[in-house]
């Protein structure tokens, strides 16, 4: 392995506990500590978010009757809400997971949750994971459930493109730890090992058990 393949290479322990971040008190506080950090990673998730928004209101401004008939036009948002509670989130962890697979050569099992109706993914065991790999791992799910919507969107008409719109925010709500994960990485970008900014994210998780 090439010293600079070294240098890029996370520690597996440290990887697991991050990938395997499910307490929900602690991932409030890591999501509340770095999806705030002015970075390339934060400044993109927001202006995404606030880009849906206008794309909303633009498309119900060109209407005559802006919110349509009010039971279709909840039926739409609500919709768009649960694909993203049950199978779009589904199929964005499958992904996300098979990513981590294909880097890291993981040992992966999938548990389903009925107290947060959610598929959690555990990872027992990943080789030659690189802060690329994350990176990488993090965005691609991100691009192909809230980005490409949102541009298809455009295209469409009536309640579809507000299924899409919609679809495309309430995902980019759920992304919001993997945003907060890639402005951790990206807070760390002037260290050397990878593994060394993992180190603090380690300890700051066990701060927040104490």
């Amino acid at each position: 392995m090439t010293k600079g393949k070294e240098n890029k290479t996370i520690s597996k322990k440290r990887l697991l506990n991050i990938l395997t971040f499910f307490d929900e008190k602690r991932i409030g506080k890591f999501v509340a500590k770095y999806i705030f950090k002015n970075n390339i990673y934060t400044t993109f998730y927001w202006a995404y978010i606030s880009l849906v928004l206008v794309s909303f209101g633009f498309f119900q401004i060109l209407r005559s009757n802006p919110l349509y008939e009010l039971r279709l036009w909840v039926l739409a948002i609500v919709g768009s809400f649960i694909a993203v509670l049950l199978p779009v989130h589904i199929v964005h962890e499958i992904i996300r997971s098979r990513l981590v697979n294909t880097a890291g050569q993981a040992k992966i099992n999938y548990l389903w949750s009925w107290k947060n109706m959610m598929l959690k993914v555990k990872y027992n065991q990943l080789n030659n994971t690189t802060k690329e790999d994350l990176i990488r791992l993090n965005i691609i799910p991100f691009l192909l459930f809230s980005v490409l919507p949102l541009l298809f969107s455009f295209f469409m008409a009536d309640y579809i493109q507000l299924f899409l719109v919609s679809l495309s925010f309430f995902h980019g709500i759920y992304s919001i730890k993997a945003f907060a994960l890639l402005s951790f990485l990206k807070r760390k970008r002037k260290k050397s090992l990878a593994n060394v900014a993992l180190n603090s994210q380690v300890n700051f998780l066990n701060e927040t058990e104490k």
